[in-house]
């Protein structure tokens, strides 16, 4: 019998991206993979022993974003809110990640419902 492999597909990053936020700053990617890695390097080496360590870890959120990973839109209060010409953005798939260690490996406690 021949082995079947899985895999998931890739977001169209031509309609949607993800965006994730740290208490540090936020980035945008192709996959929530690539967002939390980038968001770990945000952070020192001793920013992890000192204070992240002490706790269960960084926290993280992301969000898919109905528009290309280029478009321009207004960002207030860490969250993508509007475009320029003032069309509201509907962020979702919003989930809750902890990043664990400065590898960026991550856990994900628990995903909510989006409330933007």
């Amino acid at each position: 019998m021949a082995k079947t492999t899985t895999v998931a597909p890739k977001p169209d990053t031509t309609t949607s991206h993800v965006y994730g936020t740290t208490c540090y700053g936020w980035v945008v990617g192709q996959s929530v993979d690539e967002v939390v890695k980038r968001l770990a390097t945000d952070v020192s080496p001793e920013g992890y022993k000192r204070g992240i360590a002490k706790h269960i870890g960084l926290e993280v959120w992301t969000y898919t974003v109905p528009l290309p990973q280029t478009a321009a839109y207004e960002i207030n209060g860490f969250i993508p809110t509007v475009t320029p010409d003032g069309a509201k953005i509907e962020l979702s798939d919003t989930a809750r990640h902890v990043i664990i260690n400065a590898k960026g490996d991550y856990i994900t406690p628990r995903a909510v419902p989006s409330t933007r």
